[in-house]
């Protein structure tokens, strides 16, 4: 499916503005063969990392380009299988770097950085900022400017007045209890009916309810129903494909928009979102003003955001509170989901790790997170099915050059950081399509390099310790007490998040220790 309209005018304006008119001019210098494809600037730059002047002489191997035409490249940008064509062109093209065909050298450069150690150098450098001419169409749901739609030094003052309510303390004491009180709630209500009736379950869906639920008692201190769980799963989808893509990459759809009754309804889900978010906030403060003990109110991020000066009203605190929802569920959600699936799809290895678990005999998070084929199962299935493939893209704060030296990379250019290219490479991965967790029994310097699942450097994932200890939580307790039979293979989906659709699962009890009470 595409997430665009059909109408040529729709697929013409999927740039802004100004690239929409170099994409045009290329493709008619292309037609009369004036610009070679594999064309890429040699002139003189600034290598700041290396603090030398570096010249690319006549004879160098330039970033090769896409071998696909404008509007096949925008088509593919814009539909569900992203990932894999990025790794299609790379395979085909023999490098899992290059600049896609919409680039016009010395005007406007967008490139495809599938090379892990250049990939994990860019998001190092705080030079290079989030591309936030693009993100800015985010604001619309969330109401305003928050930590992802702000730059680097404005984020970092966010970030850390929020890490406080990530602390090791809370982490393995507040956050680990609810976790499992949530899992074990689920287990109950969802997972054991489900058995006991024959049916099936969707992995992603029922752990995007679980993730959501953690995430609002965690962070907004919020006691979320299955109900408001499906509104805003469902109004959340509304709001991305509207103004997360289609606005985004269509600078006319505001304008034409106002005809699109899909518009409309996406002004509804936003308005639903907010007003969801404003009942979380004013539900806090409501306790607050009738708490006895002020120390009682437990370190969340809605607490460290209602008490922050910098947002003197409740209409600033909510665009930073709903970007935590939406973030803090989502990939940790289908993160959870997508390893249900590949264990379901590889039985002997689930067999693997339940039978280390049982000889563990103990069911904490510490404990999961210091079980190697625990963490191995977590990382092979990220690495097979990142949840993030395609999430990080980065506007160059300086000229880049490629790791052989022979290329550069313009200061201003938009990069592409696909997870799924570095994890699907053949020179790092041996067969990188099979699911395979004991490849990191012994893993390579640059197997470690290319796992970024929720990347690095100053715009990493903040909420990274809350995602750790629901995995190592949750998945421990499914793993130990049920099997999960494939009933419908579904596929791979991206759209903002690749994760696999369509799936079904049938749960079943495990003949093993941790399950012989439910027998």
């Amino acid at each position: 499916m595409l997430y665009f309209d059909s109408d040529l005018l729709s697929i013409v304006t999927l740039l802004t503005p100004a690239t929409f008119v170099v994409a045009i001019t290329i493709a008619v210098l292309r037609r009369n063969n004036s610009i070679s494809k594999s064309s890429i600037s040699n002139n003189s730059t600034d290598n700041t990392s290396r603090g030398t002047k570096t010249k690319l002489s006549l004879s160098s191997s330039p970033l090769p380009t896409a071998d696909a035409g404008i509007f096949e490249t925008l088509r593919e940008l814009a539909g569900d299988r992203t990932p894999s064509w990025m790794l299609e062109q790379a395979r085909k093209l023999g490098s899992y770097s290059y600049r896609l065909p919409i680039s016009m050298s010395g005007v406007f450069e967008m490139v495809v950085i599938g090379d892990a150690s250049l990939g994990r150098s860019i998001l190092l450098d705080p030079r290079n900022e989030k591309a936030l001419d693009l993100l800015k169409t985010f604001e619309i749901t969330l109401g305003g400017t928050c930590m992802f739609t702000q730059p680097n030094d404005l984020a970092k003052t966010t970030r850390q007045k929020m890490s406080r309510a990530f602390g090791p303390g809370l982490v393995k004491g507040r956050m680990a209890t609810v976790c499992k009180r949530r899992i074990e709630a689920w287990v109950e209500t969802v997972l054991e009916p489900t058995i006991e009736s024959g049916g099936t379950i969707d992995p992603c869906r029922e752990m995007l309810d679980v993730a959501f639920k953690i995430v609002c008692e965690v962070v907004f201190d919020y006691d979320a129903t299955r109900e408001e769980c499906e509104l805003f799963l469902d109004h959340g989808e509304v709001t991305a494909v509207e103004f997360g893509f289609k606005q985004m990459m269509n600078p006319l759809r505001p304008i034409l928009g106002r005809w699109l009754a899909e518009r409309d309804r996406a002004f509804e889900s936003v308005r639903w979102i907010q007003s969801f978010g404003l009942k979380m906030l004013e539900e806090h403060q409501r306790k607050k003003k009738m708490t006895k003990e002020p120390s009682s109110i437990p370190t969340t991020v809605i607490s460290l955001i209602d008490d922050d000066p910098r947002y003197p009203s409740n209409k600033e605190k909510l665009p930073e509170l709903l970007l935590w929802l939406f973030a803090g569920h989502d990939t940790v959600g289908f993160s959870m989901g997508t390893a249900l699936y590949h264990l379901a799809q590889n039985p002997s290895e689930l067999t693997k790790v339940r039978t280390a678990l049982l000889r563990r005999d103990t069911d904490t998070a510490d404990a999961a997170r210091s079980l190697r084929e625990v963490q191995n199962v977590i990382r092979e299935s990220h690495r097979l099915l990142p949840v993030t493939a395609n999430i990080s893209i980065r506007k160059l704060g300086t000229d880049t050059v490629t790791p052989d030296g022979l290329s550069t990379i313009p200061k201003g250019a938009t990069v592409f950081l696909p997870q799924y290219l570095p994890n699907h490479d053949h020179r790092i991965f041996e067969d990188p399509s099979t699911f395979r967790p004991d490849r990191w029994n012994t893993p390579s310097k640059e197997m470690l390099e290319s796992s970024m699942p929720f990347s690095v450097g100053p715009r990493s994932c903040p909420g990274l310790a809350l995602a750790r200890v629901e995995m190592d939580s949750i998945l421990p307790v499914l793993i130990r007490d049920y099997d999960f039979e494939v009933v419908q293979e579904g596929e791979p989906k991206f759209f903002i998040t690749l994760k696999p659709v369509g799936v079904l699962l049938r749960p079943k009890h495990a003949a093993t220790k941790g399950s012989e009470n439910k027998q």
